[in-house]
């Protein structure tokens, strides 16, 4: 295990608490054949499920050898451990990667878990992003509001300018969304004044834009919200 209060401990405990996780330093955890002391012991829950987890850290300048990770596998199971993470930024040996295979033990580097934790963090919000503008499409294009805006006299649709370039907008976002789950980037999601494209390089820059774009059209839903409240 790792020295107490190590650096890469604490940078390791660091990464698991920004996740909401109870991440605990050199905790001394009992099992059913003795009291280990884990590097990191990671407690929670992740939606509606309990995580107990071990993290052991190794600040190696070499490779790691399989008999760390069957030193693992053995605390973890001892301590009921639904996972294990074996983290060093050097590596590890081809014998450990094997005997990690088909297991709940996790072989990486802090760098690339955080990598790993970023995409699937931004395509989470994304997908959070798509379904509320779906929803905003639905809404600003409903029936009833738009015959209330044209009064209900006339009964017909009414084509307001402004609803219509938001839900333009949304659409071209709406695409562009799908088009980054589908692991094209950069992705289209309008045009500029003079007709060119407006590119989004990476998820974070998408995750931008589409907030900003749908601030402006939840404002406008909540607008004709309280001038409608009827329908």
């Amino acid at each position: 295990m790792a020295k107490a209060g190590s650096e890469y401990a604490g940078e390791a405990a660091a990464f698991f608490g920004a996740l909401g996780l109870t991440a605990e330093i050199e905790k001394r955890v009992e099992g059913a054949r003795g009291t280990h002391s884990i590097d990191v012991w990671v407690t929670g829950k992740i939606q509606s499920f309990d995580v107990r987890w071990v993290v052991e850290c190794k600040e190696w300048k070499c490779n790691i050898p399989k008999e760390k990770v069957l030193a693992l596998q053995a605390i973890a199971q001892d301590v009921g451990a639904d996972r294990a993470f074996l983290l060093s930024e050097t590596g590890f040996q081809a014998g450990a990667v094997r005997c990690a295979r088909l297991t709940n033990m996790t072989l990486t580097s802090l760098v690339d878990l955080r990598e790993q934790t970023r995409e699937q963090f931004a395509q989470a919000t994304l997908w959070s992003l798509y379904i509320r503008v779906s929803q905003a499409i639905n809404d600003l294009d409903n029936e009833p509001v738009r015959i209330s805006l044209a009064g209900p006299a006339t009964g017909c649709l009414y084509a307001n300018p402004a609803i219509d370039e938001n839900i333009r907008r949304m659409e071209r976002l709406e695409k562009a969304l799908l088009d980054s789950f589908r692991g094209r980037l950069p992705v289209r999601y309008g045009f500029n004044e003079a007709g060119h494209p407006l590119l989004a390089d990476s998820l974070e820059g998408l995750i931008e834009v589409t907030q900003s774009v749908l601030v402006n059209a939840e404002r406008m839903l909540a607008t004709l919200r309280a001038e409608y409240p009827d329908r």
